[in-house]
C-alpha cells in the first residue's frame, strides 16, 4: 500500500523539475538524503506500534505521549493531506491522458473534465461497493509499478551503455556538459546550493503517504533502492539542460512527454514504449487517488470514533464502510475540475504542493510523539530493550529528523522571495502552517489541553488485551516466483481484510 502511494508519479514525472534544477549529481544525494531522514522517523514510529497498537495510529500517539491538542491537529492533517493528494492524483490523470492526443484527438470526443468524472465515480463506487477487492486491485497495480521501474532502470542501464538504435555510449557525459550541478534562481556558489536544495525540496514531495509501511518500518530501506538508483539512473541518460525535456517542461507538457524516461528512450530510438510508460503513470496515478480516497475516508472514521469529528462519520454501510466519509472526501475530490481549465497543471503542482508540506508536518509529529514515548520510557522505568522491536539511534534520529522536516517546511517556499514575490509560490507552500497551528492551539484553549508529564503518559492501558491476541501475522505466503521476488525485493502481500484494518488502525 505504502508503494502505492509513494511511488506514484514521483519517480515517472516529477523528478524532471529536480533535474533541471539541481543537475545530475544533485539527484542522488537529495532524495538519499531525504530517505535517510524519513528512515530515522519510520523504525520510531514501528516502535512504538509494536509496543502498543493504537486505532488511529499517529495522531493516537500524540494525544497519548504528547498533548491531546497535537492528537486533534495531526488526525485532521493527514485527513487533508490524503484528500489534497487524492485531489492532486486525479487531476494528473486527466493531464495525462492527453499525451495521446497527438494520435487521436480525445479532446475533440470527450471533455477532459469526463474522464475526471468518470475516474472519480469508478474509485468512489470501489471504496464503497467493492471494497473487499480493493486489496488485490491494489495489489496488481503495484506489481505493475514495480515491474515497470525495475525495467526501466535495466533500460536506464542499456542506454547509458550505448546500445539503443542510435548507438552512443553515454557515461557520465551529461555530468561534464552541460555539467555536474546546476545554478537555480541565482548564480554562483548559492545558485548551486538552491539547486541542490530545491532537489531537497522535490524529494520530500516525492516520500509522500510513506508514513503507511508502519507494518515493517524496517524495510524502508527498499523504497530507499528505487528512489536512489531512479534518481542516478535519470541523471545519466537525460542532460540537464535538453531541449526537449526544458520545452515540455515550459510548455507543461502532459504525461510522459516531459518524462526523462521517454526523453531518454525516444533518443536512443526506441519506439513504442513512451506509450507504455504513459500507461504505466495512468495506472499509478487512478490507483493513487483511489488509495487516498481510502485513507481519507478512514482518517475521518478514525476522528469520529475518537470523538474529534462530527458522529455522522461514525456510519457505516452493513459491511463496514463509512460511507459518510467516502461520500464526502469524494464530494472534495471536485476540485480537481480545475484541472480542465488552461492552468490545470498548475493546480495539480499546488495540490502537490499542499499535500506534501501537509505530509512533513506528519512526519515531525511522529518524530514529537516518539521523544514523548521516549521520556516516558525511561521517566517510568522500562527498558527499551525489552520492547518487541527498539528503533535504532534513537532518540538522537528524532531529533535531527524533526530537524529536518522543520527546515523543509520553513524553506518549502523559498522560491517565492527570489527576485519578486510570488504570492501564489507563498500560499501553496505556507498555507498549511496556519492551518495546523489554528487546530493545534484552537483545540488547547477550547479543551484546555496541556502537556503531558514524562510520569504521567499512560504506557500500559489497553496493552494488556494486544499482550493477550499475541502478534497478528497478516502475511499472505507468496504463491509464486513472482511474490517470492517482490516478497523480497519490496513488500509482503497482505490479505485484504488485514489491508483494510492496517488502514483504518495503524495509519489512521
Amino acid at each position: 500500500m505504502a508503494l502505492v502511494g509513494t511511488i506514484e508519479t514521483g519517480l515517472f514525472l516529477r523528478i524532471e523539475s529536480a533535474l533541471t534544477r539541481g543537475g545530475p549529481s544533485s539527484l542522488v544525494p537529495g532524495y538519499t538524503i531525504t530517505g535517510m531522514f524519513l528512515y530515522a522517523m519510520m523504525p520510531a514510529l514501528g516502535e512504538m506500534a509494536t509496543w502498543l497498537p493504537l486505532p488511529g495510529a499517529t495522531p493516537q500517539f500524540c494525544s497519548r505521549y504528547v498533548d491531546d491538542a497535537l492528537g486533534f491537529a495531526v488526525g485532521y492533517n493527514n485527513w487533508y493531506a490524503a484528500t489534497f493528494s487524492g485531489c492532486s492524483d486525479l487531476s494528473a490523470t486527466a493531464i495525462v491522458i492527453q499525451y495521446w492526443n497527438k494520435e487521436i484527438n480525445l479532446t475533440r470526443v470527450l471533455w477532459p473534465g469526463v474522464w475526471i468524472t468518470v475516474i472519480l465515480v469508478s474509485i468512489t463506487l470501489l471504496d464503497c461497493i467493492c471494497v473487499g477487492i480493493f486489496g488485490e486491485a491494489e495489489f496488481a497495480l503495484v506489481t505493475i509499478k514495480v515491474f515497470t521501474l525495475l525495467g526501466l532502470l535495466i533500460l536506464a542501464l542499456v542506454v547509458d551503455l550505448g546500445c539503443g538504435s542510435n548507438a552512443h555510449r553515454l557515461g557520465f557525459q551529461f555530468w561534464n556538459d552541460p555539467g555536474a550541478i546546476n545554478t537555480y534562481l541565482t548564480t554562483g556558489a548559492f545558485g548551486r546550493f538552491l539547486g541542490w536544495f530545491s532537489v531537497l525540496i522535490n524529494a520530500s514531495f516525492s516520500y509522500v503517504g510513506i508514513e503507511l509501511v508502519a507494518g515493517r518500518p524496517s524495510h524502508f530501506w527498499r523504497i530507499l533502492f528505487f528512489y536512489s538508483l531512479g534518481s542516478l539512473a535519470v541523471g545519466l541518460i537525460v542532460s540537464s539542460k535538453d531541449e526537449q525535456l526544458l520545452s515540455a517542461q515550459a510548455a507543461s507538457a502532459p504525461g510522459a512527454a516531459r518524462s526523462p524516461w521517454v526523453i531518454a528512450i525516444q533518443g536512443a530510438g526506441i519506439t513504442g514504449l513512451p506509450s507504455l510508460i504513459n500507461a504505466v503513470i495512468l495506472s499509478s496515478a487512478i490507483s493513487a487517488a483511489n488509495e487516498w480516497l481510502f485513507c481519507a475516508s478512514r482518517y475521518l472514521y478514525a476522528l469520529a470514533k475518537l470523538g474529534k469529528a462530527l458522529p455522522i462519520f461514525l456510519r457505516c454501510t452493513k459491511r463496514g464502510i463509512p460511507w459518510a466519509g467516502v461520500w464526502t472526501t469524494a464530494l472534495i475530490l471536485c476540485v480537481s475540475y480545475l484541472d480542465v481549465s488552461n492552468s490545470g497543471s498548475s493546480v495539480s503542482n499546488w495540490l502537490s504542493s499542499i499535500s506534501a508540506i501537509s505530509n512533513c508536518f506528519t512526519w515531525g509529529s511522529v518524530s514529537i510523539a516518539y521523544l514523548g514515548f521516549h521520556r516516558a520510557l525511561k521517566a517510568q522505568g522500562i527498558d527499551r530493550d525489552s520492547l518487541p522491536y527498539k528503533a535504532p539511534f534513537q532518540p538522537c534520529a528524532s531529533y535531527l529528523a524533526l530537524t529536518f522536516f522543520a527546515t523543509v517546511i520553513m524553506f518549502s517556499g523559498f522560491s517565492a522571495f527570489v527576485y519578486r514575490f510570488d504570492r501564489q509560490e507563498f500560499i501553496t507552500s505556507y498555507i498549511t502552517i496556519p492551518i495546523f497551528f489554528t487546530l493545534y492551539f484552537g483545540h488547547k484553549l477550547i479543551r484546555k489541553t496541556s502537556l503531558i508529564g514524562a510520569k504521567d503518559v499512560d504506557l500500559f492501558s489497553g496493552k494488556q488485551e494486544v499482550d493477550l491476541d499475541g502478534e497478528l501475522n497478516d502475511e499472505v505466503p507468496p504463491k509464486n516466483m513472482v511474490e517470492k521476488v517482490l516478497n523480497w525485493l519490496f513488500f509482503r502481500k497482505r490479505s485484504p481484510e488485514t489491508q483494510n484494518a492496517s488502514l483504518d488502525g495503524l495509519s489512521g
